[in-house]
Protein backbone atom coordinates (compact mmCIF):
# COMPACT_ATOMS: atom_id res chain seq x y z
CA UNK A 1 0.00 0.00 0.00
CA UNK A 2 1.09 3.55 -0.72
CA UNK A 3 1.18 6.25 1.95
CA UNK A 4 -1.76 8.63 2.06
CA UNK A 5 -1.07 12.35 1.90
CA UNK A 6 -3.42 15.16 2.76
CA UNK A 7 -4.15 15.70 -0.94
CA UNK A 8 -5.35 12.08 -1.28
CA UNK A 9 -8.11 12.31 1.29
CA UNK A 10 -11.49 11.22 -0.08
CA UNK A 11 -13.63 10.84 3.03
CA UNK A 12 -14.77 13.28 5.70
CA UNK A 13 -11.77 14.76 7.49
CA UNK A 14 -12.04 14.33 11.28
CA UNK A 15 -10.97 16.83 13.94
CA UNK A 16 -7.98 16.33 16.24
CA UNK A 17 -7.12 16.79 19.90
CA UNK A 18 -3.37 17.00 20.49
CA UNK A 19 -2.57 15.53 23.91
CA UNK A 20 0.80 16.70 25.25
CA UNK A 21 1.82 14.65 28.29
CA UNK A 22 4.56 16.13 30.43
CA UNK A 23 6.30 15.55 33.73
CA UNK A 24 8.38 18.52 34.89
CA UNK A 25 8.60 19.71 31.29
CA UNK A 26 8.85 23.46 31.84
CA UNK A 27 12.20 23.62 30.01
CA UNK A 28 11.12 21.35 27.13
CA UNK A 29 7.55 22.51 26.47
CA UNK A 30 8.22 25.86 24.73
CA UNK A 31 9.82 24.19 21.69
CA UNK A 32 7.06 21.56 21.53
CA UNK A 33 4.40 24.28 21.55
CA UNK A 34 6.28 26.37 19.00
CA UNK A 35 6.12 23.48 16.52
CA UNK A 36 2.44 22.93 17.28
CA UNK A 37 1.67 26.59 16.58
CA UNK A 38 3.29 26.13 13.15
CA UNK A 39 0.79 23.44 12.07
CA UNK A 40 -0.64 24.13 8.61
CA UNK A 41 -4.12 22.65 8.52
CA UNK A 42 -7.73 23.65 8.07
CA UNK A 43 -8.82 20.74 10.26
CA UNK A 44 -10.39 21.82 13.58
CA UNK A 45 -8.03 20.97 16.42
CA UNK A 46 -7.21 21.74 20.03
CA UNK A 47 -4.39 21.13 22.50
CA UNK A 48 -4.72 19.45 25.89
CA UNK A 49 -1.58 19.60 28.05
CA UNK A 50 -1.64 16.91 30.72
CA UNK A 51 0.50 18.02 33.65
CA UNK A 52 1.53 14.69 35.16
CA UNK A 53 2.28 15.66 38.77
CA UNK A 54 4.86 18.28 37.77
CA UNK A 55 6.52 20.48 40.39
CA UNK A 56 8.33 22.98 38.14
CA UNK A 57 5.54 25.30 37.01
CA UNK A 58 4.82 23.35 33.83
CA UNK A 59 1.19 24.50 33.64
CA UNK A 60 2.08 28.20 33.75
CA UNK A 61 4.76 27.75 31.08
CA UNK A 62 2.28 26.01 28.77
CA UNK A 63 -0.32 28.76 29.08
CA UNK A 64 2.23 31.55 28.65
CA UNK A 65 3.77 30.10 25.49
CA UNK A 66 0.36 29.48 23.90
CA UNK A 67 -0.95 32.98 24.45
CA UNK A 68 -2.37 34.38 21.18
CA UNK A 69 -2.38 31.02 19.37
CA UNK A 70 -5.22 30.41 16.87
CA UNK A 71 -6.59 27.29 18.59
CA UNK A 72 -7.59 26.51 22.16
CA UNK A 73 -5.23 25.05 24.76
CA UNK A 74 -6.28 23.58 28.09
CA UNK A 75 -4.06 22.37 30.91
CA UNK A 76 -5.35 19.51 33.06
CA UNK A 77 -3.55 17.87 35.95
CA UNK A 78 -3.13 14.12 36.36
CA UNK A 79 -1.83 13.45 39.89
CA UNK A 80 -1.07 9.75 39.34
CA UNK A 81 2.43 9.55 37.91
CA UNK A 82 2.89 7.51 34.73
CA UNK A 83 2.68 8.19 31.00
CA UNK A 84 -0.18 5.72 30.61
CA UNK A 85 -2.23 7.50 33.27
CA UNK A 86 -1.52 10.86 31.63
CA UNK A 87 -2.55 9.65 28.19
CA UNK A 88 -5.78 8.14 29.48
CA UNK A 89 -6.56 11.43 31.19
CA UNK A 90 -5.94 13.18 27.89
CA UNK A 91 -8.29 10.82 26.07
CA UNK A 92 -11.00 11.56 28.61
CA UNK A 93 -10.53 15.32 28.16
CA UNK A 94 -10.45 15.26 24.35
CA UNK A 95 -13.34 16.90 22.48
CA UNK A 96 -12.51 15.46 19.06
CA UNK A 97 -12.47 11.94 17.61
CA UNK A 98 -8.77 11.83 16.71
CA UNK A 99 -6.15 12.05 19.44
CA UNK A 100 -2.52 12.81 18.65
CA UNK A 101 -0.13 11.91 21.47
CA UNK A 102 2.85 14.25 21.72
CA UNK A 103 5.56 13.84 24.35
CA UNK A 104 7.34 16.88 25.74
CA UNK A 105 10.38 16.21 23.55
CA UNK A 106 8.47 15.72 20.25
CA UNK A 107 8.50 18.37 17.54
CA UNK A 108 5.85 17.80 14.86
CA UNK A 109 6.41 18.81 11.23
CA UNK A 110 3.94 21.49 10.02
CA UNK A 111 1.84 19.02 7.98
CA UNK A 112 1.63 16.28 10.64
CA UNK A 113 -1.96 16.92 11.73
CA UNK A 114 -3.25 17.50 8.19
CA UNK A 115 -1.73 14.25 6.92
CA UNK A 116 -2.95 12.25 9.92
CA UNK A 117 -6.48 13.58 9.52
CA UNK A 118 -6.47 12.65 5.83
CA UNK A 119 -5.32 9.10 6.58
CA UNK A 120 -7.90 8.51 9.29
CA UNK A 121 -10.65 10.13 7.23
CA UNK A 122 -9.85 7.95 4.21
CA UNK A 123 -9.64 4.66 6.13
CA UNK A 124 -12.42 4.13 8.63
CA UNK A 125 -11.00 0.74 9.64
CA UNK A 126 -7.68 2.26 10.80
CA UNK A 127 -7.55 2.60 14.58
CA UNK A 128 -4.17 4.33 14.78
CA UNK A 129 -1.48 5.77 12.55
CA UNK A 130 2.04 7.08 12.97
CA UNK A 131 5.05 8.41 11.09
CA UNK A 132 8.81 8.66 10.87
CA UNK A 133 11.09 10.11 13.56
CA UNK A 134 14.34 12.04 13.26
CA UNK A 135 16.71 12.50 16.17
CA UNK A 136 17.83 15.95 17.33
CA UNK A 137 20.79 15.67 19.69
CA UNK A 138 21.95 18.09 22.35
CA UNK A 139 25.51 16.79 21.94
CA UNK A 140 27.31 14.63 19.40
CA UNK A 141 25.81 11.11 19.69
CA UNK A 142 28.11 8.13 20.36
CA UNK A 143 29.29 5.97 17.46
CA UNK A 144 27.09 3.04 18.50
CA UNK A 145 23.82 5.00 18.51
CA UNK A 146 22.81 4.38 14.85
CA UNK A 147 22.80 0.63 15.56
CA UNK A 148 20.30 1.07 18.38
CA UNK A 149 18.37 4.15 17.25
CA UNK A 150 15.06 2.27 17.12
CA UNK A 151 15.27 1.80 20.88
CA UNK A 152 15.43 5.59 21.19
CA UNK A 153 12.31 5.92 18.98
CA UNK A 154 14.32 7.26 16.06
CA UNK A 155 14.04 6.20 12.42
CA UNK A 156 11.40 4.69 10.20
CA UNK A 157 8.80 2.33 11.63
CA UNK A 158 8.47 0.14 8.52
CA UNK A 159 10.13 -0.35 5.14
CA UNK A 160 7.05 0.85 3.28
CA UNK A 161 4.12 3.12 4.06
CA UNK A 162 0.57 1.85 4.36
CA UNK A 163 -1.15 -0.86 6.38
CA UNK A 164 1.36 -2.42 8.80
CA UNK A 165 -1.11 -4.40 10.90
CA UNK A 166 0.22 -7.83 9.93
CA UNK A 167 3.85 -6.84 9.35
CA UNK A 168 5.31 -4.59 12.04
CA UNK A 169 2.10 -4.81 14.05
CA UNK A 170 2.59 -1.82 16.36
CA UNK A 171 3.38 1.90 16.39
CA UNK A 172 5.45 4.16 18.61
CA UNK A 173 3.51 6.25 21.10
CA UNK A 174 5.41 9.41 20.10
CA UNK A 175 3.14 11.17 17.63
CA UNK A 176 0.67 8.28 17.51
CA UNK A 177 -2.76 9.33 16.24
CA UNK A 178 -5.56 7.29 17.82
CA UNK A 179 -9.20 7.04 16.83
CA UNK A 180 -10.97 7.88 20.07
CA UNK A 181 -14.09 5.89 19.19
CA UNK A 182 -11.95 2.76 18.74
CA UNK A 183 -10.44 3.18 22.20
CA UNK A 184 -13.82 3.91 23.79
CA UNK A 185 -15.26 0.78 22.21
CA UNK A 186 -12.44 -1.27 23.75
CA UNK A 187 -13.13 0.22 27.18
CA UNK A 188 -16.87 -0.38 26.88
CA UNK A 189 -16.13 -4.06 26.30
CA UNK A 190 -13.93 -4.25 29.40
CA UNK A 191 -10.39 -3.45 28.22
CA UNK A 192 -8.05 -2.27 30.98
CA UNK A 193 -4.44 -1.44 30.22
CA UNK A 194 -1.85 -3.38 32.21
CA UNK A 195 1.07 -1.05 31.55
CA UNK A 196 1.36 2.46 32.98
CA UNK A 197 4.28 3.61 30.84
CA UNK A 198 7.26 5.63 31.97
CA UNK A 199 6.89 6.90 35.54
CA UNK A 200 9.17 9.81 36.31
CA UNK A 201 12.69 8.42 35.89
CA UNK A 202 11.63 4.73 35.86
CA UNK A 203 12.29 3.37 32.35
CA UNK A 204 9.24 1.16 31.92
CA UNK A 205 7.41 1.53 28.62
CA UNK A 206 5.35 -0.66 26.28
CA UNK A 207 1.98 1.02 26.81
CA UNK A 208 1.97 1.97 23.11
CA UNK A 209 2.54 -1.66 22.06
CA UNK A 210 -0.22 -2.80 24.40
CA UNK A 211 -2.68 -0.33 22.90
CA UNK A 212 -1.79 -1.35 19.34
CA UNK A 213 -2.13 -5.04 20.19
CA UNK A 214 -5.54 -4.43 21.75
CA UNK A 215 -6.70 -2.47 18.70
CA UNK A 216 -5.60 -5.30 16.43
CA UNK A 217 -7.37 -7.91 18.54
CA UNK A 218 -10.54 -5.83 18.31
CA UNK A 219 -10.30 -5.79 14.53
CA UNK A 220 -8.75 -2.39 13.84
CA UNK A 221 -5.89 -1.72 11.41
CA UNK A 222 -2.62 0.18 11.92
CA UNK A 223 -1.16 2.61 9.36
CA UNK A 224 2.31 4.06 8.84
CA UNK A 225 3.13 7.04 6.62
CA UNK A 226 6.81 8.03 6.27
CA UNK A 227 5.71 11.43 4.97
CA UNK A 228 4.68 12.25 8.54
CA UNK A 229 7.88 13.47 10.20
CA UNK A 230 8.49 14.08 13.89
CA UNK A 231 11.75 15.27 15.42
CA UNK A 232 12.69 13.71 18.74
CA UNK A 233 14.93 15.83 20.95
CA UNK A 234 17.54 13.79 22.82
CA UNK A 235 19.44 15.43 25.71
CA UNK A 236 22.98 14.24 26.38
CA UNK A 237 21.86 12.36 29.50
CA UNK A 238 19.72 10.02 27.37
CA UNK A 239 22.30 8.95 24.81
CA UNK A 240 24.70 7.18 27.18
CA UNK A 241 25.43 3.46 27.28
CA UNK A 242 24.25 3.27 30.88
CA UNK A 243 20.89 4.79 29.94
CA UNK A 244 20.48 2.28 27.09
CA UNK A 245 21.27 -0.59 29.47
CA UNK A 246 18.60 0.63 31.89
CA UNK A 247 16.20 1.02 28.97
CA UNK A 248 16.75 -2.60 27.95
CA UNK A 249 16.22 -3.85 31.47
CA UNK A 250 12.92 -1.97 31.41
CA UNK A 251 12.06 -3.54 28.06
CA UNK A 252 12.64 -6.95 29.59
CA UNK A 253 10.23 -6.20 32.43
CA UNK A 254 7.67 -4.81 29.98
CA UNK A 255 7.82 -7.96 27.84
CA UNK A 256 6.14 -9.94 30.63
CA UNK A 257 3.00 -7.80 30.38
CA UNK A 258 3.02 -8.01 26.60
CA UNK A 259 3.26 -11.82 26.52
CA UNK A 260 -0.53 -12.37 26.83
CA UNK A 261 -1.22 -10.14 23.82
CA UNK A 262 1.53 -11.62 21.66
CA UNK A 263 0.37 -15.14 22.45
CA UNK A 264 -3.24 -14.27 21.64
CA UNK A 265 -2.18 -12.68 18.34
CA UNK A 266 0.14 -15.55 17.50
CA UNK A 267 3.14 -13.24 17.10
CA UNK A 268 5.15 -14.28 20.16
CA UNK A 269 8.72 -15.36 19.50
CA UNK A 270 8.88 -17.02 22.89
CA UNK A 271 8.62 -20.79 23.19
CA UNK A 272 6.02 -20.64 25.94
CA UNK A 273 4.61 -24.03 26.88
CA UNK A 274 1.06 -24.71 25.74
CA UNK A 275 -0.19 -26.07 29.02
CA UNK A 276 -1.23 -23.41 31.55
CA UNK A 277 0.59 -24.84 34.55
CA UNK A 278 4.04 -24.63 32.93
CA UNK A 279 4.00 -21.25 31.20
CA UNK A 280 5.49 -19.20 34.02
CA UNK A 281 8.17 -21.68 35.07
CA UNK A 282 9.26 -22.25 31.48
CA UNK A 283 9.72 -18.55 30.79
CA UNK A 284 11.44 -17.89 34.13
CA UNK A 285 13.97 -20.69 33.62
CA UNK A 286 14.68 -19.65 30.05
CA UNK A 287 15.36 -16.04 31.05
CA UNK A 288 17.57 -17.14 33.95
CA UNK A 289 19.66 -19.46 31.76
CA UNK A 290 20.07 -16.81 29.06
CA UNK A 291 21.10 -14.20 31.61
CA UNK A 292 23.61 -16.57 33.21
CA UNK A 293 25.22 -17.57 29.92
CA UNK A 294 25.44 -13.99 28.71
CA UNK A 295 26.86 -12.75 32.01
CA UNK A 296 29.63 -15.35 31.89
CA UNK A 297 30.46 -14.61 28.27
CA UNK A 298 30.59 -10.87 28.86
CA UNK A 299 32.80 -11.31 31.93
CA UNK A 300 35.29 -13.19 29.77
CA UNK A 301 35.17 -10.60 27.00
CA UNK A 302 35.58 -7.74 29.47
CA UNK A 303 39.06 -9.01 30.27
CA UNK A 304 40.10 -7.78 26.84
CA UNK A 305 37.98 -4.69 26.16
CA UNK A 306 35.01 -2.71 27.48
CA UNK A 307 31.47 -3.84 26.74
CA UNK A 308 30.12 -0.47 25.54
CA UNK A 309 28.40 -0.92 22.20
CA UNK A 310 28.04 -4.71 22.50
CA UNK A 311 24.61 -6.01 21.57
CA UNK A 312 24.92 -8.96 23.97
CA UNK A 313 25.36 -6.60 26.92
CA UNK A 314 21.91 -5.21 26.12
CA UNK A 315 20.48 -8.70 25.67
CA UNK A 316 21.77 -9.54 29.14
CA UNK A 317 19.93 -6.54 30.61
CA UNK A 318 16.78 -7.54 28.73
CA UNK A 319 16.80 -11.05 30.18
CA UNK A 320 17.65 -9.89 33.70
CA UNK A 321 14.76 -7.43 33.60
CA UNK A 322 12.44 -10.12 32.27
CA UNK A 323 13.50 -12.67 34.89
CA UNK A 324 12.98 -10.34 37.84
CA UNK A 325 9.58 -9.27 36.52
CA UNK A 326 8.59 -12.92 36.05
CA UNK A 327 9.51 -13.56 39.69
CA UNK A 328 7.38 -10.61 40.73
CA UNK A 329 4.44 -11.80 38.62
CA UNK A 330 4.70 -15.52 39.28
CA UNK A 331 1.23 -15.73 40.88
CA UNK A 332 -0.51 -13.81 38.09
CA UNK A 333 1.37 -14.62 34.88
CA UNK A 334 -0.69 -17.59 33.70
CA UNK A 335 -3.99 -16.01 34.72
CA UNK A 336 -3.10 -12.87 32.74
CA UNK A 337 -2.66 -15.00 29.63
CA UNK A 338 -6.08 -16.58 30.14
CA UNK A 339 -7.74 -13.22 30.84
CA UNK A 340 -6.49 -11.67 27.61
CA UNK A 341 -7.27 -14.77 25.55
CA UNK A 342 -10.86 -14.81 26.84
CA UNK A 343 -11.42 -11.02 26.95
CA UNK A 344 -14.84 -9.73 25.88
CA UNK A 345 -13.25 -6.84 23.99
CA UNK A 346 -11.66 -9.13 21.39
CA UNK A 347 -13.46 -8.26 18.16
CA UNK A 348 -15.82 -6.17 20.29
CA UNK A 349 -14.57 -2.92 18.80
CA UNK A 350 -14.31 -4.08 15.20
CA UNK A 351 -15.35 -1.41 12.69
CA UNK A 352 -18.70 -2.15 11.11
CA UNK A 353 -17.49 -2.12 7.52
CA UNK A 354 -13.90 -2.23 6.25
CA UNK A 355 -12.97 0.36 3.65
Amino acid sequence: MEPVTKEASAGPVPSITVVVCTYNGAQRLPEVLRHLRAQQTSVPWEVVVVDNASTDGTAEVARRHWDGAPVALRVVREPELGLGHARRRGIGEAKFDLICFVDDDNWLAPDWLATAAAIMGSHSDVGACGGRTKGVFETEPPAWLPRYQQQFVIGKQAEHGGDITETRGHLWGAGLVLRKSAYEELVRHGFQARLTGRTGGVLISGEDYELCYALRMAGWRLWYDPAMVLRHFMPSTRITWGYLQRLNRGHGATSVDLDPYELALGVSRRSIHRWAGRRWIGEALKSLVKAGVLWGWLRCRSLFRASEGWRWALTLELNVGRFYELLRRRAAYDSAIREVREAAWIRGGRPSAPV
